[in-house]
């Protein structure tokens, strides 16, 4: 009983009410957001990818607390939206450089969005998922997976990749911090849970669950660091003195 109860207590880095704390930390990075910047293509799709890790979130907390039904549909739901944040990531840096890059983000876009609506659409797409107290267990159908993980992992490669190739052709510094921390935004989630993997491969229905819980390190630097170097700020309206 005792042994039950100091679980009980324990705040796990990925556990429940840390997911709703999560939640709300990248809630309110997409408010600071639309108040702070003026309307570009960057801020809008840096507001897309906190409110897709806020959902995440929330739809992992329905998972475990169940208080509006249907767990697993909340699952399918929460992989449609972490399925187009890689892609997501490779339109920011476009964005920056102002390379349209239009026919690598239609097929990446569009690779995305068919993977967000097979999960939708197929109620057996998950075979399992299940809250641990810990993080959130999903169970992809084999068949999916492989060709999944590929494509995340791709994808993310992809955006790590553009931001070294134009760091590197990049004259102006504020640009070249921009990608500088965009690099180190996607590492500050990708290597821990590449190293969690690595040490112990058995944990993969865990990673998108321990990935999220991550990749608000990644939101933070996007709204507090890239954002600032490249984006328009909003200035205050001050009252006139006559």
């Amino acid at each position: 009983m005792k042994s039950m109860n100091r679980k009980r207590n324990t705040l796990y880095c990925f556990s429940p009410p840390v997911m709703i704390l999560t939640m709300i930390i990248e809630v309110a990075l997409a408010i600071y957001a639309l108040v702070r910047f003026k309307h570009t293509l960057l801020r809008n799709l840096a507001i897309a990818t906190f409110l897709l890790l806020a959902f995440f979130q929330f739809a992992e907390f329905q998972v475990c607390a169940n208080t509006l039904g249907n767990p697993e549909l909340w699952s399918r739901f929460g992989y449609a939206a972490i399925t187009l944040l890689p892609v997501l990531g490779v339109h920011v840096i476009s964005s920056i450089s102002h390379r349209h890059n239009r026919q690598l983000l239609i097929a990446l876009y569009s690779i995305s969005i068919a993977f967000a609506l097979f999960f939708i659409s197929t109620p057996d797409a998950i075979g399992m998922t299940r809250c641990t107290g810990r993080y959130v267990l999903f169970s992809l159908q084999p068949a999916i997976a492989s060709m999944y993980y590929l494509f995340y992992s791709t994808v993310l490669l992809i955006g790590t990749g553009l931001a070294i190739v134009n760091f590197r052709n990049e004259k102006r510094q504020n640009i070249r911090h921009a990608y500088i921390w965009f690099v180190v935004g996607s590492l500050a989630f990708c290597l821990p849970t590449g190293i969690i993997y690595i040490l112990r491969p058995s944990s993969l229905d865990s990673l998108p669950s321990i990935m999220c819980g991550f990749a608000v390190l990644f939101a933070f630097v996007l709204g507090l660091r890239v954002l600032p170097l490249v984006g328009k700020q909003n200035t205050p309206v001050r009252n006139k003195t006559r």
